[in-house]
């Protein structure tokens, strides 16, 4: 396999592991959301950006299992109060398997592309609400309404301090998060894992975290980000 086709494939299981944790987070995704121009005038005029993975969970979203319910990430149910957590969340994704990175067109204010995906998002049709949280979002990575939040996050192998210098609301995860939410997900609630099999309908990268869980004698966070680490960089099944 070339190096070329090989960095394509670690890219591609870097966004499963990080789709599967926010699935499990109870967002509702749409992978690989492609921006487009405002006028195509030609074969010729191409795609301004893509987005990673955009995201929405609606304000009361929970999984109740044998009576008790499903803990997820803090940051997710309660990011600054109770007033917070009654708003849908949407988020705008950038996963890198490297360290992580903001991508060119969701920084560069001229380029007008956060614009062409709230307007996607729904929340609003005014434009001067879009215009405004635009203007938040390049400048924090972050803007909250009266009845929504909206939040830029970057998952990769590593977060950046630089960024977070920069940019005061950015939200970093890193493979180390993603073991650490897993381990705790499935140890206090086993029942995720009935009888120890996995349910066929999870995607891959679920599948096979869920059985090396299983097989595991001893799982914890740091064999769980070293497993991550291997699915990802070394294609593991």
């Amino acid at each position: 396999m070339s190096s070329l086709n090989n960095s394509k494939f670690v890219g591609q299981r870097a966004e499963e592991v990080a789709s599967w944790f926010f699935r499990l987070n109870g967002f509702f995704s749409i992978p690989s959301f492609v921006v487009h121009v405002d006028t195509i005038r030609s074969h010729d005029d191409k795609a301004r950006t893509e987005a990673d993975l955009m995201a929405v969970r609606f304000p009361f979203s929970r999984e109740i299992i044998n009576g008790k319910v499903l803990t997820d990430e803090e940051w997710v149910t309660n990011p600054i109060n109770d007033e917070t957590f009654r708003k849908s969340l949407f988020i705008l994704v950038e996963v890198k398997a490297g360290i992580c990175e903001m991508n060119g067109p969701w920084t560069n204010k001229e380029a007008k592309n956060l614009q062409r995906v709230l307007r996607r998002f729904g929340f609003t049709n005014d434009e001067n609400i879009i215009e405004a949280a635009a203007s938040d979002i390049y400048d924090y990575a972050r803007w909250e309404g009266k009845s929504v939040l909206i939040q830029y996050i970057c998952v990769g192998r590593e977060k950046n301090q630089k960024l977070n210098l920069k940019y005061s609301h950015l939200v970093q995860i890193d493979w180390d998060d993603i073991g650490l939410f897993l381990i705790k997900r499935f140890r206090e609630h086993p029942t995720k894992l009935p009888n120890g099999y996995i349910h066929k309908q999870w995607p891959e990268f679920g599948n096979v975290f869920g059985t090396w869980f299983v097989e595991s004698k001893t799982p914890d966070r740091i064999k769980a980000t070293n497993f991550i680490k291997r699915y990802i960089y070394d294609g593991i099944d």
